[in-house]
């Protein structure tokens, strides 16, 4: 009853004309300025096109890349709904709820905020899901224009999780990759990300970023965190110099990790300029390893709680021992992991998970998307 109230409040707005050059957009319901609406937004201010731009964003401490020629609307506010339902383009990386009900004359586009094939999501998480929630994902995959992706591999188990047909797939990878095929731009990131850590150029950095734990609709978060001493004696024994630790959180958790080895970057909100900057990544099941994978440094999944994990969410779409990264499951091996990696060994293996998934991040996502849009 909820949703069908919501649903007919929302079709009020249809009153409104649309503009067609207003593009809405939205990283993670306004959490976040990052991500691939970002990417696709920067490319278009730096084209200076004429459109109307519409960023979701909740916090009152604005971007400076949103302080000019933008309209700001906080989440599920009267100017969120009034621009959301009159802008022609919508461009989100978790979708638009299923609550709201979008004209079908609008275009919206579903970057999605991962790539590979790693962790369940959606329906295949859940066998029992119910008839509600089925419903709900059904009108969300209805009202969604074009969903991007990463991977022919990711079409497919998304296409399952989602209920999205396979024509509404746009294979083209993603805008927020275009970043690791230009070396330049990710060098002038790289400045860009020690200064805000005010770490010298001698630092080598090391990037721990899990994921979350717990189904969706049902978040816990637990961080394991290795043992930051043994961790950095491995990492100058292999590689040689000084390291310094730094830690990004999942966007789900909130809280900051209160640890003096090391450098608390949650609040930092593009990702992808923190990958440009680890000289190291450690994760667990995050699909962020697909993105570093990109630029072939070491990874190594920090995972102790593999079996339970993995029990808890019915598996993974493809085996862990494939993924691009080195699997560790505890300190020890991790430290032994380190010590024996070997960097052509390494390359081929993701080399070979690229092909396997069949890579569609060629590093023009942007443009292509861009001209399957006319924008």
């Amino acid at each position: 009853m909820f949703l069908l109230c919501k649903r007919l409040f929302t079709k009020l707005f249809w009153l409104i004309p649309l503009k067609n050059n207003k593009i809405f957009f939205s990283s993670y319901e306004g959490k976040q300025y990052s991500c691939n609406p970002k990417a696709i937004y920067e490319q278009l201010k730096n084209e200076e096109k004429s459109y109307y731009y519409i960023w979701e964003y909740n916090s009152s401490s604005v971007p400076d890349e949103l302080k000019q020629n933008v309209i700001i609307v906080k989440h599920n506010s009267l100017s969120y709904f009034y621009h959301l339902l009159t802008a022609k383009y919508i461009i989100t990386n978790s979708g638009i709820s299923a609550a709201i009900s979008l004209r079908k004359e609008q275009v919206c586009v579903n970057t999605w905020h991962g790539g590979g094939a790693y962790k369940k999501v959606g329906a295949v998480v859940d066998e029992k899901i119910n008839g509600t929630a089925c419903k709900e994902l059904a009108i969300i995959a209805k009202q969604t224009s074009y969903f991007l992706s990463s991977s022919q591999e990711f079409t497919k188990v998304m296409e399952k999780s989602t209920f999205i047909p396979r024509n509404k797939f746009l294979n083209i990878g993603m805008p927020r990759n275009d970043i690791f095929f230009a070396p330049s731009k990710m060098e002038n990131l790289r400045k860009k990300v020690r200064d805000y850590c005010n770490l010298s150029d001698e630092k080598r950095v090391v990037l721990f970023a899990p994921t979350y734990r717990g189904k969706s609709g049902n978040m816990h978060y637990s961080t394991l965190i290795p043992d930051i001493d043994n961790l950095t004696k491995a990492l100058k024994s292999k590689f040689g110099g000084e390291w310094v630790v730094l830690y990004r959180s999942h966007y789900y958790k909130t809280t900051v990790e209160n640890n003096p080895s090391i450098i608390d970057v949650s609040e930092y909100q593009d990702m992808q300029e923190l990958l440009c900057l680890a000289d190291v990544l450690i994760t667990d099941y995050s699909s962020c390893i697909w993105d570093y994978s990109l630029i072939f440094r070491p990874c190594f999944l920090f995972v102790p709680d593999l079996e339970e994990y993995e029990n808890e969410r019915g598996g993974f779409y493809t085996q862990i021992s494939t993924w691009p990264g080195i699997v560790c499951k505890n300190d020890e091996e991790l430290a032994k992991k380190i010590f024996y990696y070997n960097r052509v060994e390494y390359i081929q293996k993701v080399k070979i998970h690229h092909s396997s998934l069949v890579s569609y991040d060629k590093g023009t996502a942007t443009e292509q998307l861009l001209r399957a849009l006319s924008l």
